[in-house]
């Protein structure tokens, strides 16, 4: 009997299972023994890298890249938020002419006792960009104007965040449980105050609210997750406005394999 150890395809094999698929409408049977992989492997492969228009192997290799690298952004996030201490202290003390990036760390490891991470790991959160310092080394300055990267846009496009207007296309919409709506409730002095979150199915009007402390993005996506884990949530699709900490929400609707419906700006849902 042929044993065959489970390995990842690589794109000159994604694009020979397009060809065989679409060309020679071969059996998956018989895919597998070509290629050298397991039967359950490719039906894996075709199941989990499929588009819109059917198995693409182009596509198919850059849904496998964007996957990998969405899963490392929520390692990096889940690492830095370890250190939430640190990073208070980094905020209060770091000056860019005076006090730079190794003597913040210095000064912060011997002045206090908590966890610290190593001068490294602090050069890779800059590096990432998802950190409160940036690579040019200055603290990230959330002004009005300014220009922002659309992490939507470059890796997901229109397959998971839709605009509003194609919930049309749903005919069971309004009378199917499972399509939630989420909202920011921000508090008083938005710098300062903890936030609600309110998470309401749109049939029943059955919903949750949440406590945030504040507005950053990936921290209110990996506590709605928590919480759609935790109440066993049937989530169909989630309607959101076009504010900027539901930027990272296509994270929800790409483990959920859903889709992410966004308001236009300045027009409520």
């Amino acid at each position: 009997m042929l044993i065959i150890n489970y390995k990842h395809f690589n794109l000159e094999k994604r694009i020979e299972l397009e060809i065989l698929l679409k060309k020679f409408e071969t059996p998956i049977s018989e895919i597998s023994q070509i290629l050298g992989y397991t039967k359950s492997s490719v039906l894996r492969e075709i199941k989990n890298n499929s588009t819109e228009n059917g198995y693409i192997g182009m596509e198919a290799h850059n849904k496998h890249l964007n996957r990998i690298r969405w899963k490392e952004q929520i390692k990096l996030i889940n690492n830095i938020n370890k250190y939430e201490e640190f990073t208070n202290q980094f905020i209060l003390k770091f000056n860019k002419k005076y006090f730079g990036v190794d003597l913040t760390h210095f000064y912060i490891q011997h002045h206090f006792k908590f966890k610290i991470p190593t001068l490294i790991t602090v050069f890779n959160w800059i590096n990432s960009g998802l950190w409160v310092l940036n690579s040019k080394q200055r603290l990230r300055k959330y002004n009005k104007g300014r220009k922002t990267h659309d992490v939507v846009k470059t890796l997901v496009g229109n397959r998971i965040v839709k605009p509003i207007w194609t919930r049309g296309f749903n005919k069971n919409f309004e009378n199917e449980f499972g399509h939630w709506e989420i909202d920011l409730i921000v508090g008083k002095r938005s710098s300062l105050s903890s936030h609600l979150l309110t998470f309401t199915e749109r049939k029943t009007r059955w919903g949750l609210l949440i406590k945030l402390e504040n507005k950053n993005p990936w921290k209110l996506i990996l506590k709605l997750w928590e919480y759609i884990k935790i109440y066993k949530l049937n989530v169909k699709s989630i309607t959101t406005d076009n504010g900027f900490e539901f930027k990272a929400l296509f994270y929800i609707g790409y483990r959920l394999n859903i889709p992410i419906y966004q308001a236009d700006p300045y027009v409520s849902f």
